[in-house]
Protein backbone atom coordinates (compact mmCIF):
# COMPACT_ATOMS: atom_id res chain seq x y z
CA UNK A 1 0.00 0.00 0.00
CA UNK A 2 1.62 3.27 -1.06
CA UNK A 3 2.64 5.35 2.24
CA UNK A 4 4.50 8.12 0.34
CA UNK A 5 4.55 11.19 -1.85
CA UNK A 6 6.00 10.33 -5.08
CA UNK A 7 5.36 6.90 -5.27
CA UNK A 8 6.99 5.87 -8.31
CA UNK A 9 6.58 1.71 -8.10
CA UNK A 10 3.25 2.10 -7.09
CA UNK A 11 2.42 4.44 -10.40
CA UNK A 12 4.59 1.58 -12.38
CA UNK A 13 2.82 -0.94 -11.40
CA UNK A 14 -1.00 0.94 -11.71
CA UNK A 15 -1.31 0.58 -8.16
CA UNK A 16 -3.91 3.70 -6.74
CA UNK A 17 -2.08 5.93 -4.60
CA UNK A 18 -5.32 6.53 -2.69
CA UNK A 19 -5.82 4.59 -0.06
CA UNK A 20 -9.21 2.31 -0.24
CA UNK A 21 -8.04 1.44 -3.63
CA UNK A 22 -4.55 0.75 -3.24
CA UNK A 23 -6.53 -1.78 -0.44
CA UNK A 24 -8.42 -3.31 -2.85
CA UNK A 25 -5.73 -3.68 -4.70
CA UNK A 26 -3.82 -5.47 -1.82
CA UNK A 27 -6.56 -7.58 -1.23
CA UNK A 28 -7.74 -8.84 -4.74
CA UNK A 29 -5.38 -8.31 -7.63
CA UNK A 30 -2.87 -11.11 -7.87
CA UNK A 31 0.45 -11.44 -7.10
CA UNK A 32 2.68 -9.76 -9.68
CA UNK A 33 6.34 -10.63 -10.30
CA UNK A 34 8.55 -7.58 -10.43
CA UNK A 35 12.55 -8.29 -10.65
CA UNK A 36 15.05 -6.73 -8.37
CA UNK A 37 18.73 -4.51 -8.82
CA UNK A 38 21.09 -6.00 -7.27
CA UNK A 39 24.05 -3.38 -6.65
CA UNK A 40 27.22 -4.02 -5.78
CA UNK A 41 30.04 -1.42 -5.38
CA UNK A 42 33.77 -2.08 -3.91
CA UNK A 43 32.38 -1.41 -0.34
CA UNK A 44 29.17 -2.53 -0.01
CA UNK A 45 25.71 -4.79 -1.59
CA UNK A 46 22.16 -3.87 -2.05
CA UNK A 47 18.94 -4.09 -3.32
CA UNK A 48 17.35 -1.49 -5.68
CA UNK A 49 13.49 -1.85 -7.28
CA UNK A 50 12.98 1.37 -9.35
CA UNK A 51 16.85 2.30 -10.81
CA UNK A 52 20.46 3.15 -10.32
CA UNK A 53 20.80 6.68 -11.15
CA UNK A 54 24.81 8.04 -12.09
CA UNK A 55 25.83 11.44 -12.56
CA UNK A 56 23.87 14.39 -11.83
CA UNK A 57 20.78 13.64 -10.52
CA UNK A 58 22.88 11.41 -8.19
CA UNK A 59 24.85 14.40 -7.10
CA UNK A 60 21.55 15.99 -6.78
CA UNK A 61 20.06 13.48 -4.49
CA UNK A 62 23.63 13.60 -2.45
CA UNK A 63 22.50 17.19 -1.22
CA UNK A 64 19.01 16.39 -0.63
CA UNK A 65 17.32 16.44 3.02
CA UNK A 66 13.94 16.08 2.62
CA UNK A 67 11.99 13.13 4.47
CA UNK A 68 11.19 11.48 0.73
CA UNK A 69 11.78 12.21 -2.60
CA UNK A 70 8.56 14.42 -2.63
CA UNK A 71 9.62 17.12 -0.80
CA UNK A 72 9.14 19.78 -4.00
CA UNK A 73 11.03 22.88 -2.18
CA UNK A 74 14.39 20.39 -1.03
CA UNK A 75 14.14 19.27 -4.30
CA UNK A 76 14.31 22.49 -6.23
CA UNK A 77 17.05 23.19 -3.49
CA UNK A 78 19.49 20.54 -4.55
CA UNK A 79 18.42 20.59 -8.10
CA UNK A 80 19.77 24.40 -8.13
CA UNK A 81 22.95 23.62 -6.84
CA UNK A 82 23.89 20.58 -8.73
CA UNK A 83 23.13 22.60 -12.06
CA UNK A 84 25.51 25.56 -10.40
CA UNK A 85 28.24 23.22 -9.70
CA UNK A 86 27.03 20.93 -13.41
CA UNK A 87 30.19 19.91 -15.50
CA UNK A 88 29.75 16.84 -17.65
CA UNK A 89 30.91 12.95 -16.43
CA UNK A 90 33.33 11.04 -17.98
CA UNK A 91 31.38 7.27 -18.01
CA UNK A 92 32.92 3.90 -19.06
CA UNK A 93 31.44 0.76 -18.62
CA UNK A 94 29.15 -1.91 -20.33
CA UNK A 95 25.63 -2.79 -20.48
CA UNK A 96 25.09 -6.82 -21.58
CA UNK A 97 28.15 -7.03 -24.77
CA UNK A 98 27.49 -3.49 -25.24
CA UNK A 99 30.39 -0.78 -24.63
CA UNK A 100 29.54 2.03 -22.33
CA UNK A 101 31.40 5.43 -22.72
CA UNK A 102 30.49 8.87 -23.14
CA UNK A 103 32.88 12.49 -22.45
CA UNK A 104 30.11 14.06 -21.89
CA UNK A 105 27.47 12.74 -19.89
CA UNK A 106 24.73 14.34 -17.76
CA UNK A 107 23.05 11.19 -16.34
CA UNK A 108 23.09 7.89 -16.37
CA UNK A 109 19.66 5.59 -15.51
CA UNK A 110 20.00 2.00 -14.77
CA UNK A 111 16.38 1.21 -14.75
CA UNK A 112 13.87 -0.99 -13.56
CA UNK A 113 10.92 0.66 -13.69
CA UNK A 114 9.95 3.61 -15.64
CA UNK A 115 9.80 6.20 -13.04
CA UNK A 116 12.95 7.57 -10.93
CA UNK A 117 13.37 10.24 -8.24
CA UNK A 118 11.20 13.03 -8.40
CA UNK A 119 8.57 11.46 -10.53
CA UNK A 120 10.65 11.47 -13.64
CA UNK A 121 9.53 9.09 -16.75
CA UNK A 122 13.12 8.45 -17.35
CA UNK A 123 12.56 4.92 -19.25
CA UNK A 124 8.83 5.07 -20.53
CA UNK A 125 7.63 1.54 -21.43
CA UNK A 126 10.19 -0.27 -18.81
CA UNK A 127 8.92 -3.98 -18.18
CA UNK A 128 10.00 -4.63 -14.15
CA UNK A 129 9.29 -8.32 -15.21
CA UNK A 130 11.46 -8.77 -18.05
CA UNK A 131 14.36 -9.97 -16.39
CA UNK A 132 16.37 -6.96 -17.97
CA UNK A 133 17.13 -3.28 -17.01
CA UNK A 134 17.01 -0.35 -19.22
CA UNK A 135 19.88 2.13 -19.76
CA UNK A 136 19.26 5.29 -20.27
CA UNK A 137 22.63 7.97 -21.37
CA UNK A 138 22.35 11.71 -21.60
CA UNK A 139 24.96 13.74 -23.11
CA UNK A 140 25.04 17.58 -22.11
CA UNK A 141 28.06 19.38 -22.42
CA UNK A 142 26.85 22.47 -21.12
CA UNK A 143 23.79 23.77 -18.68
CA UNK A 144 21.81 25.00 -20.88
CA UNK A 145 21.41 21.34 -22.97
CA UNK A 146 21.09 19.73 -19.39
CA UNK A 147 18.01 21.60 -18.39
CA UNK A 148 16.71 21.48 -22.16
CA UNK A 149 17.47 17.66 -21.78
CA UNK A 150 15.93 17.09 -17.85
CA UNK A 151 12.31 18.95 -18.79
CA UNK A 152 12.38 16.33 -21.68
CA UNK A 153 13.13 13.45 -19.20
CA UNK A 154 10.18 14.40 -16.69
CA UNK A 155 7.18 13.87 -19.40
CA UNK A 156 9.32 10.74 -21.00
CA UNK A 157 10.24 12.82 -24.02
CA UNK A 158 13.75 12.54 -24.19
CA UNK A 159 14.64 9.17 -25.77
CA UNK A 160 15.05 9.53 -29.62
CA UNK A 161 16.38 13.02 -28.74
CA UNK A 162 20.15 13.85 -30.08
CA UNK A 163 22.53 12.84 -26.81
CA UNK A 164 20.51 10.57 -25.27
CA UNK A 165 21.09 6.84 -26.07
CA UNK A 166 19.11 3.62 -24.90
CA UNK A 167 20.48 -0.13 -24.23
CA UNK A 168 19.36 -3.17 -22.50
CA UNK A 169 20.98 -6.11 -20.62
CA UNK A 170 20.52 -8.28 -17.30
CA UNK A 171 24.20 -6.95 -16.29
CA UNK A 172 25.84 -3.23 -16.47
CA UNK A 173 29.25 -2.24 -15.23
CA UNK A 174 30.46 1.01 -14.68
CA UNK A 175 33.96 1.00 -14.31
CA UNK A 176 34.84 5.23 -13.65
CA UNK A 177 33.77 6.43 -10.33
CA UNK A 178 30.41 8.40 -10.73
CA UNK A 179 28.21 9.66 -8.14
CA UNK A 180 25.74 7.06 -7.44
CA UNK A 181 22.24 6.36 -5.57
CA UNK A 182 20.62 3.63 -5.54
CA UNK A 183 16.51 3.82 -5.41
CA UNK A 184 17.14 6.82 -2.66
CA UNK A 185 20.26 5.71 -1.06
CA UNK A 186 23.21 7.35 -1.62
CA UNK A 187 26.18 5.58 -2.80
CA UNK A 188 28.84 8.41 -2.39
CA UNK A 189 31.43 8.39 -5.93
CA UNK A 190 32.37 5.01 -6.69
CA UNK A 191 31.95 1.92 -9.59
CA UNK A 192 29.45 -0.71 -9.47
CA UNK A 193 28.44 -3.79 -10.63
CA UNK A 194 24.55 -4.02 -10.93
CA UNK A 195 22.75 -7.15 -12.08
CA UNK A 196 18.86 -7.99 -12.98
CA UNK A 197 17.34 -10.64 -10.51
CA UNK A 198 14.43 -11.78 -12.33
CA UNK A 199 10.88 -12.04 -10.01
CA UNK A 200 13.29 -11.15 -7.08
CA UNK A 201 9.57 -9.69 -5.69
CA UNK A 202 6.18 -10.84 -5.81
CA UNK A 203 3.55 -7.99 -5.74
CA UNK A 204 -0.07 -7.58 -5.57
CA UNK A 205 -0.83 -5.07 -9.02
CA UNK A 206 -3.08 -5.04 -11.44
CA UNK A 207 -2.17 -6.84 -14.67
CA UNK A 208 -0.93 -5.22 -17.29
CA UNK A 209 -3.01 -3.09 -19.33
CA UNK A 210 -6.05 -4.60 -17.84
CA UNK A 211 -8.00 -4.68 -14.26
CA UNK A 212 -6.78 -6.19 -11.08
Amino acid sequence: VPAGRANNIARALGIPSERLGALRVAAFAPARPVDALRVRTPDRSLYAVEAVSAGFQADARGAYEGENSADLLQGVRALAGAVRRYAPYRVRGRVGADELESRSAAQLFLSNLKYFGFGFEVAPGADPADGRLDAILIDAPGRRALLRLLAATYRGRHLGRPGVRRLSGRRAELTEPLPLVADAIPLGTTTATVTVEPTRLRVAAPRPGGAA
